[in-house]
């Protein structure tokens, strides 16, 4: 476990690198590991609509869970980048039918169209990609800061509906403690090849 003595950016280059350490077999034995917990958790089980992440940079691959998932009719989403000045994410459906284009970051997203759009407090659950993480549930990003802003409603307590959102991510991107910014949104939850870390959060 990385202890905090290093700024975020730094902790950003040293995770990255640990993670761009492992080997393709690797990555896909691990996330294989994750997505059978996945599919064994209650937070799993019950939800419908899942905002996933498709896999770049060595991430963890939910991908994996997709086959299993539709097999149960569960919906999925991507997210989608909101074009340049605006900063946040859409989320728009997914399935095999799905035309994907990159965006500017290089990664697929669905073809940009209202009719595949959702809110995103309709969601059940987000699967949320990340570089490092703490057991609080702080999370460390590339620094763009679009989960954030998608989420930001949820820091009105008083909502009724709250997607549960869990962080995928390796066991060597956990760190010892990540500084928590006001705009952060904390996670729920955190899955790894080895743990589901459930974080208790204050009511």
């Amino acid at each position: 476990m990385t202890t905090l003595t290093y700024s975020p950016a730094e902790i950003r280059k040293r995770i990255r690198s640990a993670r761009q350490s492992l080997s393709y077999h690797e990555i896909e034995s691990k996330s294989a590991s994750i997505c059978k917990q996945l599919t064994k958790s209650p937070e799993y089980r019950a939800s419908h609509r899942i905002a996933i992440y498709l896999s770049n940079d060595n991430e963890a691959q939910p991908e994996q869970l997709l086959p299993h998932a539709w097999r149960l009719k569960k919906s999925f989403y991507l997210p989608i980048l909101k074009p340049k000045p605006f900063a946040g994410l859409w989320f728009g459906r997914y399935d095999q039918k799905s035309h994907l284009v990159p965006n500017r970051y290089g990664i697929p997203e669905p073809l940009l169209s209202q009719k595949i759009l959702i809110p995103a407090w309709t969601l059940d659950i987000a699967f949320i990609p990340l570089v490092a993480f703490d057991l609080e549930g702080n999370r460390l990003g590339m620094g763009g800061g679009f989960y954030d802003r998608a989420f930001s409603y949820l820091r009105q307590r008083q909502l009724l509906r709250r997607p549960r959102l869990i962080g995928l991510a390796f066991e060597c991107q956990k760190v010892e403690k990540l500084p928590a910014q006001p705009w952060d949104i904390p996670l729920d939850g955190i899955i790894t090849e080895d743990n589901f870390y459930r974080i208790n959060k204050p009511n």
